[in-house]
């Protein structure tokens, strides 16, 4: 790990404190109080003529000692809603734990 990693590594607790929201994390009728950074993330894909398309996927990131649902530590599933500034989001499919941050990035949709 390089010392600008190491550096950064160091922060993530003040730049979550200073730039995070708080968001509740919900299961079923389980559901956490977390501070939560939330972000959009450009994805680019190719359909099946070759067009490139872009779109913008709205992301979270949690940290796994934050996620403790009915006393257990949880990862996402298929159904949990991120409820933030009192907008629901939906987990999409396939998060990515960063183990460097020791993150969930958490893929969502707005539930309309």
């Amino acid at each position: 790990m390089s010392v600008f990693e190491v550096a950064a590594k160091a922060t993530l607790p003040a730049w979550q404190s200073v730039f995070g929201d708080t968001v509740t994390y919900t299961r079923g009728v389980d559901s956490v109080e977390v501070t939560a950074i939330r972000t959009e993330v450009e994805v680019e894909t190719q359909d099946v003529n070759g067009v490139f398309l872009r779109d913008v996927m709205k992301v979270f990131y949690i940290k796994k000692t934050d996620l403790i649902l009915s006393e257990v530590q949880a990862t996402p599933e298929a159904k949990d809603t991120i409820t933030a500034a009192g907008i629901v989001y939906k987990y999409m499919e396939d998060y990515e734990y960063k183990i460097d941050t020791g993150e969930y990035m958490i893929p969502v949709t707005e539930i309309v």
